[in-house]
């Protein structure tokens, strides 16, 4: 008994994957050159594929699958079942978040607000739970296995009545105990000459002074019963420094320094950023108002780099981090941002690298150590702004001509696009520093011999001078700490005869 010869059958199939129906139509030619089907009796299903798929026949024994009674194939009755699955109605899609994740109403820290969570809680006679911290020993433990088992508990199971503050706050109320580092990753910066001096810190929570510029210059910082609309908490942190003298921006507004003086704060800043980036760390707001200076009659001025608020100092990625959204913090001044991080988009596979963003920034701040406007700032009527996302270097002014060719050199290299054709800080401040003390060397390249004996002579002229060090003597210092023999001929060799 054939069904289907000499006909042409349209099959309509609908699935739904969770996401809706859908319905697929396909026709289907069956007999003459077409394949025909046909029932045999005793659970026999005949195919006949037809001249245009080749011919032949084959024959199917249903009852295997369906359970039923023997076949002409000696199919027994309960025979194997053949199962189909219907398809998930919550398939896991990329960034959709899980079924564990969906009962959890606090998953994700935008959903975290303390007064939403303190109501909900309240109203449905909840805990809370953190799923961004579960209590579970990877949230502290993520990279090893526990060498003890650890008991999670609350406040409540550890005393009767528990308080979270009581009778005074100290910085010795909280102790590590045995659970080893702490997932905050901190990172500390070792002393030198041209990094801020800081003594000390300390939080005093139940002082926040009324200083009269505070409406004008911080507002967002108070705390509510301040300044109704202010973010702040109800505690102030006191950073103890040195008192300096005045900032970089200052200075040259009231002093007129002469071009060695202004090479030699170039070269201050320079070796402050070299500090910076042997230790990891990104500032990420050089500007000439986070520069301090110690004013001597005697020398020149002593430049120290301050105001870590925006600085990237990140134990496991160093001067990168991962950019997936825009809500990350790229730093402070939006105007002096290298390209390579203002220009960047967010995404999966995106970091940002601070690497030699700094200096960047530093090529920018040359034109205001010589005397003319930042051209990423312009002048007083907003002429010869540029944008860094969007300039092209043909476009950046030109330096005096009292500015030596180095200097010029350095500003044009450091404010390249591309930071691969930026020199690193350790070249830039060695520019600087043989152009202060063997300027010679780039017109009249030494031999090997030559080099270690002018280095030899510098190193004798610091011994010379001791412990109390002018800012100069100082830079000589660094500069002969730091340097390694074979940077310092591929500097000579690399900008020989500019100057």
């Amino acid at each position: 008994m054939n069904f289907f010869k000499s006909a042409t059958r349209t099959v309509r199939t609908t699935t739904d994957d969770g996401s809706g129906p859908r319905t697929e139509t396909k026709t289907y030619s069956f007999g003459d050159d077409g394949p025909s089907i046909g029932y045999g009796g005793g659970g026999n299903i005949d195919i006949g594929f037809g001249q245009q798929f080749g011919g032949g026949k084959k024959s199917f024994n249903i009852s295997n699958f369906i359970g039923g009674g023997g076949g002409s194939d000696g199919g027994s009755g309960g025979g194997r079942r053949t199962c189909i699955r219907q398809p998930s109605q919550r398939p896991q899609v990329g960034g959709r978040a899980s079924r564990k994740e969906k009962k959890n109403p606090f998953s994700g820290l935008n959903n975290q607000s303390y007064d939403n969570i303190k109501k909900m809680c309240l109203e449905e006679g909840i805990l809370f739970e953190d799923p961004e911290f579960p209590a579970q020993d990877d949230s502290i433990f993520f990279s090893r296995a526990p060498n003890r088992p650890f008991v999670w508990k609350r406040p409540v199971d550890l005393v009767d009545s528990p308080e979270f503050i009581a009778s005074g706050v100290s910085r010795f109320d909280v102790k590590q105990g045995e659970l080893g580092r702490n997932r905050v990753r901190l990172k500390s910066l070792p002393q030198h000459p041209n990094i801020v001096d800081m003594i000390g810190a300390f939080v005093d929570p139940f002082n926040v002074p009324q200083l009269s510029v505070a409406m004008e210059t911080y507002p967002a910082a108070l705390p509510k019963r301040l300044y109704s609309s202010g973010l702040g908490r109800n505690m102030t942190m006191y950073i103890v420094m040195k008192k300096y003298d005045m900032t970089l921006r200052e200075y040259l507004e009231q002093h007129k320094p002469d071009v060695r003086t202004r090479c030699l704060l170039l070269t201050q800043l320079l070796e402050g950023i070299v500090h910076l980036g042997n230790h990891g760390i990104a500032h990420r707001d050089i500007k000439t108002d986070n520069m301090f200076l110690e004013i001597s009659e005697q020398s020149v001025p002593k430049l120290v780099i301050g105001d870590f608020g925006c600085c990237l100092a990140d134990t496991e990625y160093g001067q990168k981090i991962p950019y997936f959204t825009s809500d990350t913090d790229r730093g402070g001044n939006c105007s002096l941002m290298a390209p390579e991080i203002s220009t960047a988009i967010p995404g999966k596979d995106i970091w940002l690298d601070y690497s030699k963003a700094d200096l960047w920034a530093v090529g920018t701040i040359i034109y205001e150590l010589f005397s003319m406007d930042n051209p990423f700032y312009g002048n007083q009527s907003g002429q010869g702004l540029q944008d860094s996302r969007t300039y092209r270097e043909q476009d950046l002014p030109s330096l005096p001509d009292t500015v030596p060719h180095i200097v010029k050199l350095l500003v044009r290299l450091c404010l390249s696009r591309d930071p691969t054709k930026r020199p690193t800080p350790t070249d830039a401040a060695n520019l600087m520093q043989i152009y202060l003390w063997f300027p010679e060397w780039f017109v009249f390249k030494p031999d090997l011999s030559g080099i270690k004996e002018h280095l030899l002579v510098l190193t004798a002229q610091v011994i010379l001078h001791g412990k109390h060090m002018a800012p100069g003597d100082q830079l000589m210092s660094t500069f002969l700490q730091r340097l390694k023999l074979e940077d310092i001929i591929r500097i000579v060799d690399n900008y020989a005869e500019v100057e």
